[in-house]
C-alpha cells in the first residue's frame, strides 16, 4: 500500500477501533463496487469503508465523489441492512467547505453517512454515530509535498509538459488503448528524445515533478507517484488553461451514428504508413463507446482538431450551435503532441489514447465521473500500479 493510503487507512483504523469497530478480514456482505475495507461493531452495525486520496478541495470533484458513492452504495446495499456507508478522505490540507459538503450531501440523501476528513498534517474531523468530532492530535504524512499546488506547479502541466507526462505514464500500456512510444525513458536525455523537447526544458520539468513529489528517480529511470493527485491536477489545469470549444450540432440531426462514422473515415483515411498523423482524433464519450469500454448511455462526442475546423466541418455536415443545445463539440487542444502522440486506431477511426478519453470525461457533466472510474479501475490503475 502507497504511503498515502497507509496512512488514512492507519488513521481511520484507530479511530474505529477506539469506538469499538474490528475490521473484518474475509467481510460476509455484499461487496459494493469500490469498497476497500469493512468494519463491523458488536452492536451489528457494519461500515463499508471507501476511501479517497485528494490534493487540494475542488467544489466539482469533491461532490462527484460523493454523490457517486452514495448513488453507487444505495443500489448495492438494501435499506435496513445494519450497513452504513463510510468515506475518508486525505486532503494535502484542511478544508471547510469540504466538511460542510459532507454534512449537506449526508442530510439530504443519506443520513446515516459516516465520514472521515484527514489532512496531511494530521489535523481532521470524523462524522460517526450521530456525531462530529475532531481527530486525536495525529504526526504529519513523513513525505509530505514539498511545496504546495498552484503557482509553483503552473510549469507542470504545460502543453510540452502534456506530452511529457504521458510518455512517462504510458509505455508498457496494451496497443488497443496507447499508439504512442513503447520504450520507457531512463534518462532525462532519452525523454527529450523521444519527447523531441529541449533537453532543458525536460530537465526541468522532471526537477520540477521531483519537487512536487510525483517523480522519483530510479536506477532505471522514473517512478511516476500519486497518480489521483496527478491526474487530478491535470484536469484542474486543462479546465482553466487555454483551449478553444466550439460547439456544433449535426446539421442532419436523424443520421444514424454509423452514418456519421463513415464520413469521419472516408474523411480521416487511415494511411498504410505507420506514422501519418490524421485531421481529427475522436475523444469523450464516444471514443470511450468506440473503444470498447463505455459506461453509460452518454455518446457525446468531442472533435479534437488541429486546426482547419471549416474544412472538418465541411466534411462531416457539422454546422455552429448553443452550448446548450451542442451535439458535440470540436475541441482545439492546448497540446496537439499530447493527443497526437499516442491516439489510436479503431475500426478506421482516429481515437484519443486512454489517458486522454480519462482526462476527456472527467470535464463531462454528463455522467463523466462515472465513466473516469470505469476507466481507471479497469484499465489505467491496473497499469500504474503493474508498472512499480
Amino acid at each position: 500500500m502507497r504511503e498515502r493510503d497507509a496512512y488514512l487507512a492507519e488513521k481511520l483504523d484507530g479511530e474505529l477501533r477506539r469506538r469499538g469497530y474490528r475490521r473484518e478480514r474475509n467481510p460476509d456482505v455484499d461487496s459494493l463496487p469500490r469498497m476497500d475495507a469493512v468494519y463491523r461493531h458488536n452492536n451489528g452495525i457494519v461500515l463499508c469503508v471507501e476511501y479517497r486520496m485528494l490534493c487540494l478541495y475542488r467544489a466539482e470533484v469533491f461532490r462527484g465523489f460523493i454523490g457517486d458513492a452514495i448513488l453507487r452504495f444505495e443500489k448495492a446495499s438494501p435499506s435496513a441492512s445494519g450497513k452504513r456507508l463510510m468515506l475518508a478522505f486525505l486532503l494535502s490540507r484542511m478544508s471547510r467547505n469540504a466538511e460542510l459538503d459532507l454534512q449537506n450531501y449526508a442530510l439530504r440523501f443519506l443520513p446515516d453517512l459516516q465520514w472521515l476528513l484527514l489532512a496531511e498534517d494530521g489535523r481532521g474531523r470524523i462524522r460517526i454515530e450521530a456525531r462530529d468530532e475532531e481527530l486525536e492530535a495525529a504526526g504529519p504524512l513523513r513525505s509530505r509535498m514539498r511545496i504546495p499546488a498552484g503557482p509553483n506547479r503552473a510549469g507542470l502541466f504545460s502543453p510540452k509538459s502534456q506530452w511529457l507526462w504521458k510518455l512517462l505514464l504510458m509505455p508498457g500500456m496494451d496497443r488497443r488503448y496507447w499508439g504512442g512510444p513503447q520504450q520507457k525513458p531512463r534518462s532525462v536525455n532519452e525523454l527529450a528524445e523521444l519527447s523531441h523537447v529541449s533537453q532543458p526544458s525536460v530537465s526541468s520539468f522532471i526537477s520540477r515533478a521531483e519537487e512536487a513529489g510525483f517523480v522519483r528517480r530510479v536506477s532505471s529511470g522514473f517512478v511516476v507517484e500519486r497518480h489521483l493527485e496527478l491526474l487530478e491536477d491535470w484536469v484542474y489545469a486543462i479546465k482553466h488553461g487555454r483551449r478553444e470549444e466550439l460547439p456544433l450540432q449535426f446539421v442532419y440531426p436523424d443520421e444514424s451514428e454509423e452514418q456519421w462514422l463513415k464520413k469521419v473515415r472516408s474523411f480521416c483515411q487511415p494511411p498504410e504508413r505507420e506514422h501519418s498523423i490524421p485531421p481529427l482524433v475522436i475523444g469523450s464519450h464516444l471514443a470511450c463507446h468506440l473503444a470498447g469500454f463505455g459506461r453509460s448511455n452518454v455518446r457525446l462526442p468531442w472533435l479534437h482538431a488541429n486546426g482547419k475546423q471549416a474544412e472538418i466541418m465541411a466534411a462531416l455536415d457539422l454546422a455552429d450551435a448553443d452550448s446548450g443545445s451542442a451535439r458535440l463539440f470540436l475541441v482545439v487542444p492546448s497540446s496537439p503532441e499530447s493527443v497526437w502522440g499516442g491516439f489510436v486506431w479503431a475500426d478506421g477511426v482516429p481515437l484519443g489514447d486512454i489517458l486522454q478519453c480519462y482526462l476527456d470525461v472527467r470535464l463531462s457533466h454528463a455522467r463523466g465521473m462515472e465513466q473516469a472510474e470505469l476507466i481507471m479501475d479497469r484499465i489505467l490503475r491496473p497499469h500504474f500500479e503493474g508498472r512499480k
